[in-house]
């Protein structure tokens, strides 16, 4: 019987802490939190990291903090200042930003870790300096630009022995789908053009696996079991 395990991120994060090193493990979240870090740094264009999400064609660019997980640089290319961002949900039980994608030229959506069956997904304008639309779940998607296609899971918590239904929601927090009994979602896929989404299911009862394709109105086209 092969062992299942809910998709989740771990980053191990070392320090330097008076004469020894030592390592904590993070996971992730998101929050609408005011006290943002107005820093700004002047950095060419040059030294840009590597690893820093960029808009196509666009001003801006960001990436995780070196030295703290949970903040977000945020850089425009044209002045070279940086400004940084904290990220956390209302609760404080953000760990790590795990995930970086530029929606539009001025919106940033931030997925962030919390436990291996919750996530938090927020968008950040960088014009605005605000944070908004929140949610809670795992497995988000959508199309690049089009936030509005946004689809996401709502997982049973990890740590519950009793399971429940999940769910698949939408941008505008409708239920498109809810599992039979012993089912967990296992991944998510949107058609290119966002009308169709591919839904993995796992039965931990039976260790068997088989895939959906749902509309965005929440009607099941077709059905497929996946063999081992």
């Amino acid at each position: 019987m092969r062992k299942k395990m809910r998709v989740g991120v771990i980053i191990a994060v070392f320090a330097l802490a008076g004469s020894g090193l030592f390592c904590y493990r993070n996971i992730y979240g998101a929050k609408k939190n005011e006290k943002q870090i107005e820093k700004q740094t002047k950095l060419n264009s040059n030294q840009i990291p590597k690893d820093a999400v960029q808009v196509e064609e666009g001003e801006y660019y960001s990436y995780v903090d070196e030295t703290d997980p949970k903040i977000v640089q945020i850089g425009n290319k044209k002045t070279g200042k940086e400004f940084s961002i904290q990220v956390n949900d209302k609760e404080g039980r953000v760990n790590a930003v795990m995930e970086l994608e530029w929606i539009s030229d001025v919106e940033l959506g931030i997925i962030s870790h919390i436990d291996p069956s919750l996530s938090y997904f927020c968008i950040y304008n960088v014009k605005q300096k605000t944070f908004s639309d929140e949610k809670y779940g795992i497995e988000f998607q959508w199309l690049k630009g089009k936030k509005e296609t946004l689809v996401y899971a709502v997982a049973s918590p990890h740590f519950k022995e009793q399971k429940g239904n999940e769910v698949i929601k939408n941008y505008y927090d409708e239920v498109l789908y809810t599992t039979e009994e012993n089912e967990e979602v296992d991944g998510l896929t949107l058609s290119p053009d966002g009308e169709e989404i591919t839904v993995l299911l796992w039965n931990r009862k039976n260790d068997s696996e088989r895939s959906i394709v749902i509309k965005q109105d929440g009607s099941v086209i077709r059905e497929k079991k996946i063999e081992e």
